[in-house]
């Protein structure tokens, strides 16, 4: 049955509302962010486009936007949002946020401290390294972090990021995200994987997200499409 129909009118007009606020927030994000681009500054920063993602899938709704902005030579600003909408039961769904000022000791190395919240956790402090390597066709990132708490939890993300020649005319998308959170045990972690095309207007093509939750041995499995865009600023 398509995804659609399996929804009352009531939840599809939440689940419309929820996106349309997302959508919002995003927008005075990025205007916000332009602005204060245009005040004079006496070199000029390079800053990496803004990466903006919405999957379909059949088990739920996922959104994603992440924001990195290079406030000096050394010192930049990182922001993480992903809001999941589930389909089946409102007890899935939920929001994560990740924002951390970021000192470049070297081309390649940072560290930074900042917060993460989330619907599941509340708001901890949290310290992080980030390892990332980016070129015109690959982009590799690694980010250990721990929070700074009673029970730390101790997590890792990674991502690997491809783009690469089919024909003349077709670019075709490969990427890989990683995660893992553990206290005294596993809590949470997730792979999900991306295959597409790549055109001037976006990313888009099959998806496929597994989540892993404490100790249950059944994966959750979401599975649909996506459309990823680029904003510069």
């Amino acid at each position: 049955m398509p995804i659609i129909t399996s929804l009352s009118n009531l939840h599809f007009l939440s689940l419309i509302k929820k996106i349309k606020y997302l959508w919002i927030v995003t927008l005075f994000f990025i205007f916000s962010i332009a602005i204060k681009g245009q005040e004079k500054k006496d070199t000029v920063l390079f800053q990496p486009p803004i990466p903006v993602e919405l999957m379909v899938g059949n088990e739920s709704l996922l959104y994603k936007m992440v924001v990195t902005k290079q406030v000096s030579s050394n010192f930049k600003f990182y922001n993480l949002l992903t809001y999941e909408s589930s389909f089946i039961t409102s007890s899935a769904s939920g929001i994560f946020n990740q924002t951390a000022i970021f000192y470049d000791f070297s081309k390649h190395f940072s560290i930074g401290s900042g917060a993460n919240f989330s619907s599941f956790h509340g708001v901890s402090p949290i310290l992080v390294a980030l390892y990332s390597n980016f070129n015109t066709t690959r982009g590799i990132v690694i980010q250990p972090s721990i929070t700074l708490e009673k029970n730390n939890a101790k997590e890792l993300f990674g991502m690997y990021e491809l783009t690469y020649k089919v024909s003349p005319t077709i670019t075709g998308y490969f990427r890989l995200d990683a995660f893992t959170s553990w206290y005294s045990k596993h809590d949470f972690s997730y792979l999900n994987w991306r295959l597409g095309t790549q055109t001037k207007q976006g990313r888009f093509g099959p998806a496929i997200n597994f989540q892993f939750v404490a100790n249950i041995p059944t994966p959750y499995i979401n599975y649909g499409a996506f459309y990823n865009i680029l904003l510069k600023y």
